[in-house]
């Protein structure tokens, strides 16, 4: 009866999993982050001088939709100190709600994801350049090699140490992202700017 029961099981699962692969389609994807604690107006995001990440998301009741159809997804948002009985960073969309200190700056972030079906062809390979607005007009320019799937964080130079000694609970836990220091590898670093990557295999899934 057990041995029944087993396979039973099996077939079940097996079943769920066809049915999953068989109804979405999977694509690679790119995160890209740039930060930095000074002002920064603006970053461009281009792909073989292709801007991506620039197009206003169409959501609707809170659904994104036709998000596929766009050339990638952009975030413009600050992570600091919004209490000041706990010493821990979070999200806010204005200074104002922000307790600046040394030990907590207000930590300008600029995203961009993009997949491969958004993108419209492979991301491996890719060249990104960033171009970074200040109060002063462009500041900063910089290009580095992509590929599929992995995380790439950009951040000022003069901020590495800082934003690289940060651990879990400062973060507030979230660490879907912003991983332990140990984990991210060094591309190099150019025009004040370093760049890293974290290795990994993210995707999107479509309906067929």
């Amino acid at each position: 009866m057990r041995k029944i029961f087993n396979v039973l099981i099996f077939v079940l699962v097996y079943m769920f999993l066809g049915c999953t692969e068989e109804g979405l389609e999977c694509f690679q994807k790119i995160r890209i982050d740039f930060k930095s604690t000074s002002k920064i107006d603006s970053v461009q995001f281009y792909l073989n001088n292709e801007r991506i990440c620039y197009e206003s998301m169409p959501v609707n009741s809170g659904i994104c939709e036709e998000c596929e159809n766009i050339k990638g997804i952009s975030f413009n948002y600050i992570k600091c100190q919004v209490s000041k009985d706990k010493e821990i960073f979070d999200y806010s969309s204005s200074l104002d709600s922000c307790f600046i200190s040394e030990n907590f700056p207000a930590w300008n972030i600029f995203e961009c994801r993009i997949d491969e079906r958004q993108y419209g062809k492979t991301l491996d390979s890719t060249k990104l350049t960033l171009y970074i607005y200040s109060e002063n007009g462009r500041s900063n320019e910089m290009n580095i090699s992509l590929y599929g799937g992995n995380y790439y964080n950009v951040v000022s130079e003069q901020d590495t140490a800082k934003w690289f000694s940060y651990d879990e609970i400062v973060m507030n836990y979230n660490y879907d992202y912003f991983k332990f220091s140990a984990l991210w590898r060094k591309i190099g670093c150019i025009n004040e700017n370093c760049a890293f990557y974290l290795q990994s295999d993210d995707a999107d899934c479509y309906d067929r």
